[in-house]
């Protein structure tokens, strides 16, 4: 039951419940309507602020319906009590940093979700008209946040800016320019990431068995995906071709000069040698924290040439993996 969301998803949602219950915790009204006596005991003898939120933390992670271990006395919870909440949170870091209304929709929509998630995880079933009240909140507050951010002259742009192509060039060619192994796996990783229009997650964890060459191109298939979580549509194709004409944004060349470099990855050891799942190893990319290692690599390539990418209108910061 509790594999319904993933595993880092169900950790996101229990850091957003934890505020919440440390919100009621602290308060003198909320703190017996809502929460458990064994749960307040338990907080109490905690004193380290970090201790006490890893703590709430863990138990959220842990709640499941069958054990009848929710924190929180969910049947006394009234709308009131949550939108309170969250229209008195704001941004914990940053340049905006303790500002009313300094959220973005996507905070607000994940503090619903997290809470949606939590009544799902627990003995108690979410009354209709708290559910129907909660969307037309949501819509307040993204309207809320739309205006403010035209008041206060932002831009509205929500994470990272996009990647255009030109962009995607320049970050291509100079990884071609540079010395190291490592600029061979980054650029391998971003070229493979770009015309497989795939998250960084799938190519960090690409199998060596599911790419094969069909025809004049590289066959991809991938056992899930975000937007398929279940695996369904694992037998569909990915194809990539070769770009000759520009050999720095060329995914073949990117890929073949990384298993050169590589040349381990071929080995008949890495088929055989097992994961901790006992399942056989045969990663593109084995072994680490992929992911923050082609971070390091972009942003060494960003404070390199920070002169050619103001040209682009790109700062340091403006782009991500995805």
């Amino acid at each position: 039951m509790g594999k319904v969301v993933a595993t880092k998803l169900a950790i996101k949602y229990a850091y957003q419940n934890a505020s919440f219950a440390l919100f009621c915790y602290e308060s003198e009204v909320l703190r017996d309507l809502l929460l458990e006596p064994w749960f307040i005991m338990r907080l109490s003898e905690l004193t380290a602020p970090t201790a006490k939120k890893k703590y709430v933390q863990e138990c959220l992670l842990a709640c499941s319906a069958e054990d009848n271990n929710c924190p929180f006395i969910l049947s006394n919870l009234t709308f009131p009590h949550f939108s309170n909440f969250l229209s008195t949170r704001t941004m914990t870091k940053g340049k905006n940093k303790g500002k009313q209304n300094s959220l973005g929709v996507a905070s607000y929509d994940q503090a619903k979700r997290a809470l949606v998630h939590l009544f799902r995880m627990s003995k108690y079933d979410i009354p209709a008209e708290f559910a129907d009240n909660l969307k037309i909140f949501m819509k307040g507050m993204k309207r809320t946040v739309a205006t403010k951010k035209m008041e206060d002259g932002d831009s509205g742009i929500i994470g990272k800016k996009k990647m255009d192509f030109k962009v995607f060039e320049k970050i291509c060619a100079l990884f071609l320019k540079e010395d190291g192994e490592e600029f061979l796996f980054a650029r391998c990783f971003l070229v493979l990431e770009w015309n497989l229009m795939s998250r960084s997650d799938n190519i960090v964890h690409a199998h060596l068995f599911h790419i094969t060459w069909e025809d004049d191109c590289l066959a991809f298939r991938f056992a899930k995906s975000k937007t398929d979580q279940t695996g369904r549509n694992s037998d569909q194709v990915w194809h990539v071709y070769a770009t000759p004409d520009k050999p720095a944004t060329c995914p073949v060349l990117g890929l073949s000069t990384y298993v050169f470099a590589n040349p381990g990855l071929t080995n008949v050891e890495t088929f055989t040698e097992t994961d901790d799942g006992g399942n056989p190893s045969g990663r593109l990319f084995p072994e680490g924290e992929q992911y923050h290692r082609f971070m390091d690599c972009l942003r060494q390539i960003f404070e390199n040439n920070l002169d050619e990418f103001l040209q682009l209108g790109i700062r340091p910061g403006d782009l991500g993996s995805h």
